[in-house]
């Protein structure tokens, strides 16, 4: 019984990983938060542009408060304040940062439309 409950749990933290890493905005910051010293806190909406950065800072704010920041928060990736705008490493980080690198180190090997117009396939 143990392994089927084991098995679930592994299951429903792969798909909370990729639910987290789903949207650009909340790929940024985890390699944003990645390259910055494990205890550091970084300033948003800056760490979570885009490039070139979006058109409306002010949208991407709106996003990150309502729709991204809770979704890394509420899979443990993050902690993140409301005023001023800021984001910290939370507990599973390593989890998300681990599938960033990897997707970094084997970027090659994705199909080229995986790689199109996904700079970070290519920053880094």
């Amino acid at each position: 019984m143990t392994g089927s409950v084991d098995g679930r749990r592994s299951t429903e933290r792969w798909d909370t990983m990729f639910r987290a890493l789903a949207a650009e905005p909340r790929r940024r910051l985890v390699v944003a938060l990645a390259d910055a010293r494990a205890d550091e806190t970084l300033a948003l909406p800056e760490a979570a542009h885009s490039s070139p950065p979006q058109r409306d800072p002010d949208l991407l704010h709106r996003q990150l408060v309502h729709l991204h920041l809770p979704t890394l928060a509420e899979a443990d990736l993050i902690e993140w304040d409301r005023e001023p705008l800021r984001a910290r490493r939370g507990p599973r980080f390593a989890e998300a940062a681990a599938l960033v690198d990897l997707f970094h180190e084997h970027a090659e090997e994705l199909p080229s439309s995986l790689q199109r117009h996904c700079d970070l396939l290519t920053e880094q």
